[in-house]
């Protein structure tokens, strides 16, 4: 994946760089599974920047759906960040 990819996806270059780390500290089982969980995080951010129905017009609407899915994502995908950068600041 290029560093390209991932600065839309929002997810740090340091994070993909140190999945061996991450899977030998315990916080993954194995690679794959590290692997799995940062992409599903960027792609659920990604998607958060689109509104649900693309065929609504009304600009409140779009805002209000918009911070309804960040508020709704927000504690889960922060709850893991948090926990892996505790133990390893970067």
């Amino acid at each position: 994946m290029n560093e390209k990819n991932l600065v839309e996806m929002q997810i740090p270059v340091e994070e993909v760089e140190n999945i061996d780390e991450l899977v030998r500290a315990g916080y993954y089982g194995s690679r794959s599974d590290a692997i799995r969980d940062i992409i599903r995080r960027g792609a659920v951010h990604v998607r958060a920047r689109y509104p649900l129905h693309a065929r609504n017009e009304n600009r409140k609407g779009l805002v209000e759906e918009k911070e309804t899915a960040k508020k709704n994502l927000a504690p889960a995908l922060t709850a893991d960040v948090k926990h892996i950068y505790e133990k390893h600041p970067v």
